[in-house]
């Protein structure tokens, strides 16, 4: 049983969080963001004080230095929630009396600016696109507005060529650098998505599945065996990095000479 220290700095309070709180019930990728919160940033600036002393007025200093730091508004509202959650639980344990948290004023939330493709420049990009292994990243992000986290995950087991439907359920994301395969977003993120109608989708995918039969023969089966829709080259078979087919999606946009658009813009666009 989990006993909490009565007296503690809120260093030592974020820790046991994490450890005790945190960790065991949160997704690998939301501990990983918490934690670099905590180290980056709290730690250095409110780590040393005592939770039990720990006032509104530290708190709020501490966002606006953030906000004079250059962070954004949205990021810094997840500072405070961190902490809200944080110290609300240490007076659920009767550590502290209130939850000095509910006293600071966080930065008002702002709405996110997308920025996505026109459907000429989105045909631009599929022609740049085609032939080369970023191909299906773009068709899939732009004609069904899968996620790249949807994309890395796609397995072929979860493709049903003969109805012409995929099915997300799967997803690979990043943590710390290391690829973790996760569940999708949120339970609203398990769908079907019908592309029997999209003749350059379709017969782009029975071309990539003939390939992946024909290389699953040739190299055995430890070639790509979770049978991933999307990986690197013949031979290899291993599904990308989300970071490294993010940046691989930058340089073609770079080299183009299209607008800037980030990979997840692709789905704004659809």
């Amino acid at each position: 049983r989990w006993v909490a220290p009565r007296v503690t700095t809120l260093e030592e309070w974020l820790d046991c969080w994490m450890e005790q709180v945190i960790a065991p019930n949160r997704a690998q990728t939301t501990v990983y963001g918490y934690q670099k919160i905590i180290d980056n940033h709290i730690k250095p600036i409110l780590g040393g004080i005592l939770l039990q002393a720990l006032t509104a007025v530290q708190v709020q200093q501490y966002l606006n230095r953030k906000q004079q730091e250059g962070l954004s508004p949205n990021t810094i509202r997840k500072h405070y929630i961190l902490l809200n959650s944080a110290v609300g639980l240490a007076v659920k344990q009767d550590m502290l009396g209130k939850n000095v948290i509910h006293s600071v004023s966080p930065p008002p939330e702002q709405p996110p600016q997308h920025c996505f493709y026109t459907p000429e420049q989105l045909q631009r990009l599929f022609a740049i696109t085609a032939g080369r292994s970023l191909e299906p990243v773009v068709k899939l992000a732009g004609y069904l507005g899968m996620r790249r986290s949807e994309i890395c995950g796609l397995k072929w087991d979860n493709v049903d060529l003969k109805e012409g439907v995929l099915y997300i359920c799967e997803a690979r994301t990043a943590a710390n650098g290391i690829a973790v395969d996760k569940g999708p977003k949120s339970p609203s993120s398990v769908r079907r998505l019908a592309f029997t109608g999209n003749r350059d989708l379709r017969e782009l995918l029975e071309r990539m599945y003939s390939q992946y039969l024909q290389d699953r023969k040739r190299w055995g089966e430890n070639f790509n065996p979770q049978g991933y829709v999307v990986t690197h080259g013949q031979g290899r078979g291993r599904p990308y990095a989300p970071d490294y087919l993010s940046g691989r999606f930058n340089q073609v946009i770079r080299d183009s000479g299209l607008p800037h658009c980030t990979l997840h813009g692709l789905r704004h666009s659809f």
